[in-house]
C-alpha cells in the first residue's frame, strides 16, 4: 500500500476493503479501524511482539539500589535485556532495537513508549531505535538487479538488432533464461549461478555512497547507532527465516560460514537439477518462485546484513525465527499489545482468578463427597458380606446340632437291641418240663419283650 503513490488510488482500495467486510462479516468495523501503517510503527510492533514472547517485558524482583554521598538512595526494579529484530518483507526492510538511556540520541529514528498500564511506569519505558528502508525489501531488490543489467546491457549495446543477450546473471541459476521487452527490444536474460559475484554486485545497490548526515549510518545513508555486538541479541523474521530455512534448511542460529557454503553449492547448481529437485519435493515449503530466487535472496540477505547495516562477519548472536516459544511472532501482536496496553487487564485478570478459584473449591467439593459416598458404599458393601458370613455359620450349627441328636437317639436303639441275648440252646426245650426252669424261662421272656417295647 505504501507503494501506491496515488493518495485517490489507496482511499478508493481501503472503501473496497471496508465494503468487502461489512457485506461478507458480521464485524463491528468502521472505516478508521482500517488504516495503512508506516514502515517504522511496523518495526515498532515486531520489536514489542517478539520481546512479549519471550517474556523480556517482566520485571525481575530484585530491586537495585545505588547510594550517592552516602545520603541520597534511589530504588528502581531491574528488568531483563530485550532483543532487537530484523524484518525483511518483499517491499520493505526493517530494524530495531533498544538504546541506552545514557545514549544521547535524537531524531525520528527513536522511538520512546510505555509499556504500563500508565505513562508514570518509569520501569516499562522503553526507547528503541527504529528504522525502515522502503525498497529495500527482496523482491523489490531483485526488480532493481534486473533492471540495472538490462539497463547496462542497453548502454553497451552498439547496434540496431531488437535482441540482446545477457549470458552472466550472476544471481540467476546456472542455465536459466527469461526474456525481457524494453525499448521495443527483446533482452534474454541467462543465469551464471555465482554467489560471490553476486553479493559483491548487490552491493551496488545498497547506495553506500549516499550522504551520512549524522554519523555513524548504514545504508542510504541512514543514520544508524552503535551497537554493542557482544551483548546484543537480534530475531530475523520474515526473508530472513524464509531464505534460511525452505531450501538451505538451515534456519535457527545464523552462522556466516554455514550460510556462505549452503548457499554457494545452492547457486553453483544447474537450473535443470533444480527443476528436478523441486518436481521430487525435495522443497516442500518451497514454490516454483522460491527456487528461482534462492541465489539472489541468499546473496541479498548476506549483503544487506554485513554491508548495508554492518553486522561483522563473526557476529553469532542473529537467530532466524518464523516460531519462537511454539508461538507465531507477526507484528499484528505487537499492535494489540501496544493498542491495549493501558486497559485494566490487571482487573480482568483478577475477576478470572476468583472465577477460577470458585469453579476449583466447588470442584473440590464435589469431589469429596463423591469420594466419601464410595466410601460409604463399600463399607456397607463389606458389612453386608460379614453379615452373610455370619448367618450361614449359625444355621450350620443348628443344622449340625439337630443331627447330632438323631445320631444320637439312633446309636442309644440299636446297643438296647443288641444287649438282647437270645439263647437257643438246647436246656430251652427242658423248660417246658422242668418247673423251676420253666419259671426261669418265663422271667427271661417277660425282661425280653419289655426291651421291645422301650425300642
Amino acid at each position: 500500500m505504501i507503494l501506491i503513490e496515488s493518495f485517490f488510488e489507496q482511499k478508493k482500495l481501503l472503501e473496497d476493503l471496508f465494503n468487502d467486510i461489512v457485506r461478507d462479516y458480521r464485524f463491528l468495523i468502521e472505516k478508521t479501524h482500517i488504516q495503512v501503517i508506516p514502515g517504522k510503527l511496523e518495526g515498532i510492533y515486531s520489536w514489542i511482539a517478539i520481546n512479549y514472547v519471550l517474556g523480556r517485558f517482566q520485571s525481575n524482583s530484585t530491586d537495585s539500589i545505588s547510594v550517592t554521598n552516602g545520603q541520597t538512595i534511589s530504588i528502581s526494579k531491574k528488568r531483563p535485556s530485550t532483543v532487537g529484530i530484523l524484518d525483511m518483507g518483499g517491499a520493505s526492510a526493517q530494524i530495531a532495537f533498544e538504546v541506552s538511556p545514557d545514549t544521547s540520541i535524537e531524531g525520528e529514528e527513536i522511538a520512546e513508549f510505555s509499556l504500563g498500564y500508565d505513562e508514570d511506569q518509569e520501569v516499562f519505558k522503553y526507547r528503541i531505535y527504529v528504522t525502515t528502508f522502503l525498497g529495500y525489501g527482496a523482491n523489490k531488490a531483485f526488480e532493481k538487479y534486473i533492471e540495472r543489467i538490462i539497463s547496462i546491457a542497453l548502454n553497451a549495446s552498439t547496434s540496431n538488432s531488437s535482441h540482446i543477450l545477457i549470458d552472466d546473471a550472476d544471481c540467476l541459476p546456472h542455465g536459466y533464461s527469461a526474456n525481457y521487452i524494453r525499448n521495443n527490444k527483446t533482452i534474454t536474460v541467462i543465469g551464471e549461478g555465482d554467489f560471490h559475484s553476486c553479493a559483491k554486485h548487490l552491493v551496488t545497490l545498497l547506495n553506500l555512497n549516499a550522504t551520512c548526515k549524522r554519523k555513524p549510518c548504514s545504508l542510504n545513508g541512514v543514520y544508524q547507532p552503535t551497537i554493542n555486538y557482544e551483548l546484543q541479541d537480534f530475531y530475523g523474521f520474515s526473508e530472513f527465516w524464509y531464505t534460511m530455512e525452505d531450501i538451505l534448511k538451515i534456519g535457527g542460529p545464523y552462522t556466516r560460514l554455514a550460510f556462505l557454503n549452503a548457499s554457494n553449492n545452492y547457486c553453483n547448481s544447474k537450473w535443470a537439477d533444480i527443476r528436478r529437485w523441486y518436481t521430487d519435493r525435495l522443497f516442500p515449503k518451497a514454490d516454483l518462485n522460491r527456487v528461482l530466487l534462492q541465489c539472489f535472496k541468499s546473496a541479498w540477505l548476506y549483503a544487506f546484513l554485513h554491508d548495508g547495516l554492518k553486522f561483522p562477519i563473526n557476529y553469532e548472536r542473529l537467530r532466524s525465527a518464523s516460531l519462537v516459544n511454539n508461538n507465531d511472532v507477526q507484528w499484528t501482536l505487537g499492535a494489540i499489545l501496544y493498542k491495549t496496553r493501558f486497559l485494566p487487564l490487571r482487573a480482568i485478570n483478577q475477576v478470572k482468578s476468583t472465577i477460577h478459584y470458585r469453579r476449583a473449591h466447588t470442584d473440590s467439593t464435589a469431589m469429596i463427597i463423591l469420594i466419601c459416598s464410595m466410601l460409604l458404599l463399600c463399607v456397607l458393601i463389606f458389612y453386608r458380606k460379614i453379615l452373610r458370613a455370619k448367618i450361614r455359620t449359625l444355621f450350620y450349627r443348628r443344622n449340625g446340632l439337630h443331627l447330632s441328636s438323631s445320631s444320637s437317639n439312633f446309636n442309644q436303639r440299636y446297643q438296647l437291641l443288641t444287649s438282647i441275648v437270645i439263647d437257643d440252646s438246647p436246656s430251652l426245650s427242658y423248660t417246658y418240663t422242668s418247673g423251676k426252669t420253666l419259671q426261669t424261662s418265663s422271667s427271661s421272656s417277660s425282661l425280653y419283650n419289655e426291651r421291645l417295647r422301650s425300642v
